[in-house]
């Protein structure tokens, strides 16, 4: 393995937040296949991935039957590229600083005619950076 690769894993396995950038030409870009940054500025086709899946989140979490969030805002969002479109949103579901959860969201390839599907969720505070799952 190079040691360019070497030190990008030695830094992965310290900070899993850790994004490989790359310089060229004196910008810094982030590396193909790598997610982005975090983003507080949340487009409005991403808060519609993010409802699509309110129902699978809400059953997962399955406190009742029938359970609801009593809110329901994506706070943050972090996304990579791969055969479709992983997600990963910070979401406020609740009136707590405490009720938030992180949720891992794969968004197949559009000719699939598959929706996106929830791949993990955890609980969350509203203080929680935003983490890749």
């Amino acid at each position: 393995m190079p040691a360019s690769n070497a030190l990008v894993f030695e830094y992965f396995e310290r900070d899993p937040s850790f994004v490989p950038t790359q310089e060229f030409h004196g910008n810094t870009t982030t590396m193909p296949g790598g997610h982005t940054a975090s983003n507080k500025d949340v487009p409005p086709h991403l808060n519609d991935v993010a409802d699509a899946v309110r129902p699978q989140l809400e059953e997962m979490r399955g406190e009742r039957p029938g359970f609801r969030f009593d809110a329901y805002k994506v706070l943050e969002f972090r996304q990579q590229v791969v055969a479709g479109m992983v997600y990963h949103f910070k979401i406020r579901v609740g009136e707590r600083d405490d009720d938030c959860l992180h949720a891992k969201v794969f968004e197949p390839l559009p000719h699939t005619g598959d929706g996106p599907v929830v791949v993990v969720q955890e609980r969350a505070t509203l203080q929680d950076p935003l983490k890749i799952l």
